[in-house]
């Protein structure tokens, strides 16, 4: 079958920049998330607020799934990417100097509403780097990035949050998400 039209070859460079960029983004997501849960268990706050903060975590993602995916077609993925990293940058460094339970859980989801946004703009990325041939090859990669980056999220924060406290790993998180040039 013939390259589509305007791509010569897949760009697989690109493929593993972004598939890292994507597995960076989720580790940060699922840290945060594991090391807020952890620090409102240790602040004993108990079931209720580690529920909000699952809800909060789990919610924008569903709810904005169908507003994000025309989003991702209609606006370049550059600005979108940098825009979100900024907007979760932000969240995560005012969330490191919170002590607010409930400030925490909006800025969570706050947090999950980015991931909602991040992830169908890397997913939409792919065909425009491989095309549909080596499409499934591509999202697999990918994939495996993100699978990654949810496996040692939640693992960092428990060993960070246990050795530091919750600052740290929301401040590491926030340098996760900040798009700096080389990866804008």
């Amino acid at each position: 079958m013939a390259p589509e039209v305007g791509l010569d070859v897949p760009r697989w460079r690109d493929v593993y920049v972004s598939a890292t960029a994507r597995g960076v983004s989720y580790c940060g997501d699922f840290l945060s998330a594991t090391a807020l849960a952890l620090a409102l268990q240790a602040r004993g706050l108990g079931g209720y607020a580690i529920a909000a903060l699952l809800i909060a975590a789990t919610v924008p993602p569903v709810v904005l799934s169908p507003l994000t995916g025309r989003l991702v077609d209609r606006v370049d993925s550059r600005p979108l990417l940098v825009g979100v990293g900024l907007a979760q940058a932000v969240c995560c460094a005012v969330m490191a100097y919170s002590t607010s339970p409930a400030v925490l859980i909006a800025l969570g989801a706050l947090l999950a509403a980015g991931l909602a946004v991040t992830g169908p703009t890397f997913a939409a990325l792919l065909p425009q780097m491989v095309g549909r041939d080596e499409l499934p090859r591509a999202a697999a990669i990918g994939q495996t990035a993100s699978s990654a980056g949810m496996l040692v999220g939640p693992a960092l924060a428990g060993l960070l949050v246990g050795r530091y406290g919750l600052r740290v790993p929301l401040l590491l998180t926030r340098r996760a998400t900040s798009p700096s040039p080389s990866r804008a």
